[in-house]
């Protein structure tokens, strides 16, 4: 899903696929390119000197301790995933919108009332919105639960 026209790269080869944005690859790039410009945070001592993988623990970690780099990624990828919602929002006008995955799990606490706080903002929906933010409850396990659901239904 292309949510910025001229956003990064993505695995696809498209630009400014929701994935190149605000997936954990994502979040690991921009930490990087942070530290490149001189930027300093936590997560290189939480996680052993080493950001080829940032497991969504450590960003929770380096969340829970204020860490300036690691808040503004995150800032800036739950605004992606706001101004997402708010679009979906606009399209389907859902019920509910459930965000999952490792990120959300680890760091929903941070994600989750920002992306809340952007679909508030919404103008066209601010009156009679209707659509919750909510997390999964079944966690990295959501994918294949329904792929085993679509294989039960007839």
């Amino acid at each position: 899903m292309t949510v910025s026209l001229d956003g990064p790269l993505c695995h696809c080869g498209n630009h400014g696929c929701l994935e190149a944005l605000t997936s954990r690859w994502a979040i690991e790039r921009d930490i990087r390119l942070a530290l490149k410009s001189g930027k300093k945070t936590i997560v290189t001592k939480l996680n052993d000197g080493k950001l080829n993988m940032i497991k969504s623990r450590i960003l929770k970690e380096a969340l829970n301790k204020n860490d300036a780099v690691v808040k503004a990624v995150m800032t800036k990828v739950a605004v992606a995933l706001g101004k997402t919602a708010v679009s979906l929002n606009h399209a389907f006008n859902p019920q509910a919108i459930i965000f999952g995955g490792g990120v959300i799990k680890g760091c929903g606490h941070f994600i989750l009332p920002i992306v809340i706080k952007e679909v508030a903002a919404d103008p066209f929906f601010k009156k009679f919105n209707t659509c919750r933010i909510l997390p999964s409850q079944l966690g990295d396990d959501a994918t294949i639960l329904g792929a085993v659901r679509l294989v039960q239904e007839p």
